[in-house]
């Protein structure tokens, strides 16, 4: 894990570190991946043994508010070490505490991984005024 340092777009402010509490976040959205680029990107996401997990990282942004990302019971199915190997992209979750402004993570995670040049990755976040927008528009 990067040890609080910004990792990816230095200039976005949010900070990758596993010393940060993700503890009462809850799924806020998702991003489709390679493991290994997520890997590569953000250090090994080690989960130290939770046993609904195989890759967790841990994020605060410039205004403290605290995102997580994670794959969520792949382990079901797959070993900790294919999942790490896995060649194609998967969907992992983004957890987040509610009320947080996920824009800037948002933002911060596509400029991440367009340099990373994984083709396949999408992130599906949005903040509650896109959400209401997106129903209102239906």
């Amino acid at each position: 894990m990067a040890d609080a340092a910004v990792v990816g777009d230095s200039s976005s402010g949010v900070v990758c570190d596993k010393e940060i509490s993700v503890e009462g976040t809850s799924l806020r959205g998702n991003v489709t991946a390679v493991p290994k680029q997520l890997i590569a990107a953000f250090g090994p996401g080690d989960t130290d043994g939770d046993p609904k997990t195989a890759l967790e990282w841990h994020f605060k942004d410039s205004v403290g508010s605290v995102w997580a990302i994670y794959d969520w019971k792949m382990l079901s199915w797959m070993s900790p070490q294919a999942i790490k190997d896995h060649p194609d992209a998967v969907v992992f979750n983004i957890g987040g505490h509610k009320g947080g402004d996920p824009i800037e993570f948002r933002e911060y995670l596509n400029v991440v991984l367009a340099n990373a040049q994984d083709e396949g990755a999408k992130v599906s976040l949005l903040s509650e005024s896109e959400k209401e927008d997106a129903k209102n528009n239906k």
